[in-house]
């Protein structure tokens, strides 16, 4: 085939291409040299930010020191309290703890109420004075050996009545190990399940060497709020973890929301007793030790934003400095590539923004001699076939189907509404106030249904209930000459189906098939589905239809919607075309089976399917 010229097609020559567009970008590419600059602020930056990361790393961890020692004088503070207060009096008799179970182990055999009594009011005295020192001290207990407790405590801390020790492993452990430290967690003899830290000691005669009781102080975890004055309530947070990483307590300074541990922290902290790690982004640094003598561990968490902000203005300096010679190379390539990019960044700024040709034709880069030009050519030719095509075949067909669609909802409405107000007034006439006041709320709901505009779809439920409301006033109006039944599965109630196609089918039956017969009416409403389409079907034993009027309504409905009918509408049968033809501009014709069917015979009823695909989407 003999190669067309663009004279021969009837287009302009294209100007002949004697310079290529790559090779002048390519020029430019050489000329701008931004990569070591780059590469030296990637290098400073690197190693600048490490060098913070090393500051950062070495003030975490004298917090975590300094909380550590906070918080191990909290709990050996506690710990000794438990031995001391066995030997120093403190009664008001200058009594200690000791010489009051000494009393008790020489009269065990005949203890009385009175020697009882006067225990009580001994320890109280002491106990009572603990408690008022430390205020997260929760109850002091004292067991002793001949079976007898007496404990002073806050609300909610006190003894099951006959709580007996005997058994409980932290009591083992103490009488096996002298003393015992428990974990953060909720105490089996105080009444409270609230988590605390329980601190018990074995008391023994100095003088015979023999076991005299055990002494138990309960402490809140108040105990540990001595160590969130070490540390930066904004910067940082403090966490404690058993041995093996789990989370025992993350409350020390109210900073858990803000810097709650890494999702792998456990990992990282089991089987290590000491060590560091950053997180994946570098944003915080996670610090651990474990604690002498105590099943703890103690975490530190700080922000290196917060922590480091004092070499940020460096840092931000460098980035400045980099980015000030980066602009500076950028302007020399802007002025160097100007005349190549200019012509280009215009193009596409007309591609985005322009809706006529006209400022194409009138560019002055039309008159180069390279691909830009070409471009613009060729950019030219296609607004003009792409106008030609959206004006021929879309814009006017959309405006045309919107007012269809308007003209057919807006005849089945007025016509509804017509018809409903006229049956109102003759009911009106006979009956009294309540089946009027029936009519007007289902009237009003018909009325309210029929002017929602949220979307054209709604529930097969919702359309089913505005027929309802419907057939509500034609019963009132026909009395026991009309019946009907809907039945309609309830998982099929839920379908999407497009709205106002159903009570024009129903209202047609009643008036052109149940009203003029004489004999008892009856409708009946169901529905099946497949997974592609919705089947709803209408029957009456009304009149019918004979086979020349059931044919013409066939022929009808056998019609492509026509556009140049717009609000017209032919006597009999109103909106069974309508309805017809909303279904099908709505849904598209490739959609099978879809729209209204009709199936009638004079005398035995008729019968109306409704068609509509299946959408699993709610509307």
């Amino acid at each position: 085939m003999a190669k067309r010229t663009a004279r021969e097609d009837g287009e302009r020559e294209v100007p002949p291409q004697s310079s290529s567009i790559k090779r002048k970008l390519f020029a430019i590419f050489l000329s701008v040299s931004i990569v070591p600059i780059c590469l030296i602020t990637y290098l400073s930056y690197d190693g600048y930010s490490k060098l913070i990361q090393r500051h950062v790393t070495a003030t975490a961890a004298n917090l975590l020191d300094h909380s550590m020692s906070k918080t191990i004088d909290a709990l050996d503070e506690m710990a000794n309290l438990t031995q001391t207060l066995a030997y120093q009096p403190y009664s008001p008799e200058n009594l200690s703890v000791i010489d009051i179970l000494r009393r008790h182990r020489s009269y065990t055999e005949n203890l009385n109420d009175y020697s009882l009594l006067q225990s009580q009011r001994d320890l109280k005295f002491l106990f009572g004075n603990i408690l008022y020192s430390y205020r997260y001290a929760n109850g002091i207990y004292l067991f002793t050996a001949s079976g007898n407790s007496f404990y002073y405590a806050r609300s909610d801390h006190g003894l099951p009545p006959g709580y007996d020790p005997t058994g409980a492993q932290w009591y083992e452990q103490t009488l096996q190990h002298g003393s015992y430290v428990s974990g953060i967690e909720p105490q089996p003899f105080a009444r409270s399940q609230k988590r605390s830290v329980l601190f018990s000691r074995l008391i023994v005669d100095p003088d015979t060497k023999q076991p005299l009781g055990v002494v138990a102080i309960d402490c809140n975890l108040g105990l540990f709020d001595s160590a969130s004055s070490a540390i930066l309530p904004q910067q940082s947070a403090m966490f404690m973890t058993s041995l093996s990483g789990e989370l025992e307590y993350a409350g020390v300074n109210g900073g858990v929301d803000k810097l709650a541990p890494a999702a792998d922290y456990r990992q990282r902290l089991a089987g290590q007793e000491q060590g560091q790690f950053w997180d994946e982004d570098g944003q915080y640094v996670t610090i651990y030790k474990t604690m002498p003598d105590y099943p703890w561990k103690l975490v530190l968490r700080v922000a290196m934003a917060e922590l480091g902000s004092e070499y940020m203005p460096t840092r931000d300096a460098l980035i400045t400095i980099a980015a000030t010679c980066v602009l500076m190379f950028g302007g020399i390539s802007y002025v160097l590539s100007r005349r190549v990019t200019r012509p280009i960044v215009n193009l596409s700024r007309i591609m985005k923004s322009s809706k006529s040709t006209d400022v194409v034709l009138e560019s002055k880069f039309l008159k180069g001699n390279d691909e830009i030009a070409a471009l613009y050519y060729e950019y030219h030719a296609m607004m003009l076939e792409n106008k030609a095509v959206i004006k021929e075949r879309y814009e006017n067909q959309i405006i045309t189907l919107d007012a269809q669609m308007q003209a057919l909802e807006a005849q089945i409405n007025s016509h509804f509404l017509y018809n409903t107000l006229e049956t109102m007034n003759s009911i009106a006439d006979m009956e009294g106030v309540l089946s009027i006041t029936v009519m007007t709320k289902a009237l009003g709901d018909m009325f309210r249904y029929s002017i929602k505009t949220e979307s054209e779809r709604v529930r097969l439920r919702d359309e089913i209930a505005h027929v309802t409301n419907y057939l509500t006033i034609q019963k009132i109006r026909f009395g026991d000459r009309l019946d009907y039944r809907i039945d309609i599965d309830e998982l099929l109630q839920e379908e999407s189906i497009l709205k106002l196609i159903l009570q024009p089918l129903v209202e047609n039956a009643i008036v052109h098939g149940l009203e003029a017969s004489e004999e008892r009416g009856l409708l009946l409403v169901t529905a099946r589905m497949d997974d592609r389409s919705i089947a709803i079907r209408i029957e009456d034993n009304g009149c019918g239809m004979d086979e020349e009027a059931l044919g013409k309504l066939r022929r009808q409905l056998e019609q492509l919607p026509r556009f140049t009918e717009l609000g017209r509408r032919e006597m009999g049968h109103i909106g069974i075309a309508n309805i017809d033809a909303r279904i099908r501009l709505y849904y598209g014709a490739s959609v099978t089976p879809i729209g209204v069917a009709i199936d009638s015979q004079r005398g035995q009823g008729t019968t109306v399917i409704v068609h509509v695909p299946r959408i699993h989407s709610q509307a």
